[in-house]
């Protein structure tokens, strides 16, 4: 598969999880209590997936494409793994041990 038919099937995706959204969106009018809160958590869930998969269908469509400055949320950066807000570098597996100074 290659990456615009990628493209494709996110959009689909995405068209599928609008249309979803609308059906929800239709229920939510007669929906009152916990239903409602229910339905209003998945429309929420819902409408989050619709937009990543629309984000990656334009990512997968113009990955080639010389200037496209790339969505941020979607790549792998050194400089955005570590550090983290307080979380300590793992160490490395197995142990560096240093070299014994006896001699």
């Amino acid at each position: 598969m290659t990456l615009l038919e990628l493209s494709g099937e996110y959009r689909a995706s995405a068209a599928a999880l609008r249309e979803r959204v609308l059906l929800l969106e239709h229920r939510l009018r007669g929906a009152d209590g916990d239903g409602r809160r229910l339905l209003e958590g998945r429309i929420r869930l819902l409408r989050a997936m619709g937009r990543e998969a629309r984000e990656l269908a334009v990512l997968c469509e113009r990955y080639y494409e010389r200037g496209y400055c790339r969505n941020g949320k979607y790549t792998l950066s050194s400089a955005l793994l570590w550090p983290r807000a307080g979380v300590p570098r793992p160490a490395p597996w197995p142990p560096i041990t240093p070299p014994s100074s006896a001699g």
